[in-house]
């Protein structure tokens, strides 16, 4: 179980890292920084943002990656992308031979 999930960590984009007494894989992203993982006995432990969670499942591992590394929209800036669509839509609209 163990070598499946480092194929996993490598196929995403990990680096592997050797300490003293284990290995870590290392991933740095502009979007959420730098996510440390970390090879458990039956599993793998990721480390974000001061953040603990041990995955034993890899649905799970791999919804939690996608969650912290896709881009964050906040509210105020989802809300001005669509007023400007809706001007944007109201200006094309208006310019129109009907």
């Amino acid at each position: 179980m163990n070598q499946m999930f480092k194929k996993y960590l490598i196929k995403n984009n990990f680096w592997l890292t050797k300490k003293k007494d284990c290995e870590w894989f290392v991933k740095h992203t502009p979007i959420s920084g730098g996510i440390y993982a970390k090879l458990m006995q039956k599993g793998v432990e990721i480390q974000h943002s001061g953040e603990r969670v041990i995955f034993t499942n890899f649905n799970e591992l791999d919804e939690f990656l996608e969650k912290i590394t896709s881009p964050r929209i906040s509210e105020d800036a989802s809300e001005f992308v669509n007023i400007l669509n809706r001007r944007l839509s109201s200006n094309v609209l208006r310019k129109l031979d009907f």
